[in-house]
């Protein structure tokens, strides 16, 4: 199962298998006129994809399953997977006229952080630590505090 993302508009636009990636690809390069580009099997459909679609990003279901990484922001290729209990991380790429430089992930540990220190990372985003821990499940409550902190530290 691929998606494909439009890095602009922030959406999904394409969720499929190995067949429909191909045949969206297809339509996506006849669209852009490129009737020249032949994309006949996946390789083809990702190539095309990387070279000529600089708004869209394609991720496979079954490779963040097996990483446990999650497109946190697509619209800045932010990603971030949760190590165990209180350890995040979390990685942005940056993408550049002359190539893609990625930020090399960085670990976050929240006990490393007093209720204190976690209110002011939250704060900026609209949060409060009493607030994320009453309306979201534990797990995803810890998610988002170490996404604020990747936030406000590396960004």
């Amino acid at each position: 199962m691929y998606i494909i993302y439009n890095l602009i508009e922030d959406t999904p636009i394409f969720k499929g298998d190995d067949r429909g990636f191909i045949s969206i690809m297809k339509l996506i390069a006849v669209g852009n006129g490129d009737t020249e580009y032949s994309i006949l099997g996946f390789s083809d459909a990702e190539e095309y994809l990387e070279i000529y679609c600089d708004n869209l990003v394609a991720v496979s279901e079954e490779k963040l399953e097996l990483t446990g990484w999650v497109c946190a922001d697509p619209d800045e290729n932010q990603w971030g997977r949760k190590l165990s209990e209180d350890k995040y991380e979390f990685k942005q790429d940056l993408k550049w006229t002359d190539g893609t430089v990625t930020h090399p992930p960085f670990e976050i540990n929240l006990k490393e952080y007093s209720k204190e220190k976690l209110e002011e990372y939250v704060t900026p985003y609209g949060y409060s630590v009493d607030q994320l821990e009453k309306d979201y499940p534990v797990e995803d409550a810890k998610y988002l505090m170490a996404e604020c902190i990747f936030e406000m530290d590396l960004i």
